[in-house]
């Protein structure tokens, strides 16, 4: 063992070692009430760049990432749950953690360090049996599935000797700028991941130009940068499949953060092309094509030609007339079949092709002068409207009866970028 790994190691079993009673002596009335908790987390501390590790009159005090992993662990052990002013409270032993599902903020209450060890930016120690830092200790064995008595996740490491101590590690910066990143609904938000050998939570937010996270010491050789679209309540501390960009690391270098990357959809659609033809086979009538969209080309190869979509996303087309509303046409993996409404809901008796498209017979829409779009939807959809990764587009339909085709002109260039540097 190396010198310096021998007296960190000394160290930490001296703090312990001494700290065996735990935090018996810290009354039971100073853990974090609902209000206080609730305090915390609308005062914005949760997110801010100098509270996201704070130690503070035995208690420990997270923010931002830290605080999200730890809600994730509670979560996932079956913490006790319940719901106070709208916010999510879980509690265990001595440790509250709080989320509005957009941000989170922890409480642990324990013997915190004095002096920081290094590496770690608070610690906190305590019993064996009743001390946060002991229960700590078992969300960490129970995410790893170890019994060890030294054990690490990111962000945390407790040792057990005689007491049980643990640290929360330092941080390092992410810093990220977003180009054309969409506003999601309500019941949606982003979420950045840090990828070494497993996703560690970055932090979570609402869309915008640029922002700080974070990520622990541990992962200063993270090998990717991921961002997710998350439902804001109610899903597991895992990624969903709905990745829009992500980026390779290089630690002090700008990497930049595309659809295109492995990791997020897979493409930048550069090579997708599409036609249609108005026509209207939901009715025997031969002079109300203009009702109807089709993604065909009689004469020719397939009208829709589209890069295969990850799961998390699906392509979605639409019609835009005068100034209402975009109307869908329904949602579809390929062009080789039908899409996930038919021929619609507005469509005549008779059914339709095995093709994506829909006809508007009741009541009647004229699509000629409008528009038509087909574009990359999250799964399951954040909002009604179109998402705005669309990478085709036709600005204004012609009245060409079938089997004429018109083409959708490739706008892919307008979709999310940005650029990620881990300090």
């Amino acid at each position: 063992m190396k010198i310096q790994s021998l007296i960190h190691a000394i160290a930490i079993s001296t703090l312990i070692t001494g700290c065996a009673a735990g935090d018996e002596d810290i009354d039971v009335e100073t853990d974090a009430s609902d209000d206080e908790l609730t305090a915390q987390l609308s005062g914005g501390k949760a997110d801010s760049s100098d509270a996201i590790i704070r130690s503070l009159n035995n208690r420990l005090q997270l923010g931002g990432a830290p605080a999200r992993q730890l809600y994730g662990l509670m979560d996932a052990d079956g913490a006790q749950a319940t719901t106070v002013a709208g916010y999510r409270v879980l509690r265990g032993r001595r440790t509250a953690c709080i989320t509005d599902g957009l941000d989170t903020y922890c409480e642990l209450v324990g013997v915190t360090d004095s002096e920081a060890e290094d590496g770690f930016a608070a610690g906190l120690h305590g019993n064996t049996t009743t001390s946060s830092s002991s229960y700590l200790l078992r969300l960490l064995r129970t995410k790893t599935g170890s019994t060890t008595n030294d054990i690490s996740v990111p962000w945390f490491r407790c040792v057990r000797q005689g007491g049980v101590w643990c640290g929360v590690e330092e941080a390092r910066e992410l810093d990220l700028a977003f180009d054309k990143l969409p506003p999601l609904g309500t019941d949606f938000v982003y979420e950045g991941w840090a990828i070494l050998a497993e996703a560690t939570t970055t932090g979570r937010f609402a869309a915008t130009p640029q922002l700080t996270q974070y990520v622990p010491a541990s992962l200063a050789l993270a090998t990717a940068y991921v961002l997710t679209i998350e439902p804001r309540r109610n899903d597991p501390a895992s990624p969903s499949d709905t990745h829009i960009v992500a980026a390779s690391l290089t630690a002090g270098s700008s990497s930049a953060l595309t659809t295109e990357h492995a990791a997020a959809i897979g493409t930048d659609f550069a090579t997708a092309a599409a036609q249609y033809i108005l026509a209207t086979p939901s009715t025997a009538s031969m002079t109300d094509n203009n009702l109807g969209v089709w993604f065909v080309a009689p004469n020719g190869p397939e009208a829709l030609m589209l890069p295969t979509l990850p799961q998390g996303w699906i392509y979605e087309g639409w019609v835009v007339t005068g100034t209402g509303p975009a109307i869908t046409t329904g949602r579809f993996r390929s062009g080789m079949g039908a899409d996930s409404d038919g021929a619609g809901p507005t469509a005549g008796p008779l059914g339709g092709p095995p093709r994506p498209g829909q006809d508007f017979i009741t009541p009647p829409r004229d699509l000629v002068g409008g528009m038509v779009a087909i574009t990359v939807e999250p799964e399951p959809d954040t909002a009604a409207a179109p998402f705005p990764i669309r990478p085709l587009l036709d600005m204004e339909v012609t009245s060409l009866a079938p089997p004429a085709t018109q083409e959708l002109a490739n706008t892919s260039t307008e979709r999310p970028s940005g650029s990620v540097v881990l300090h």
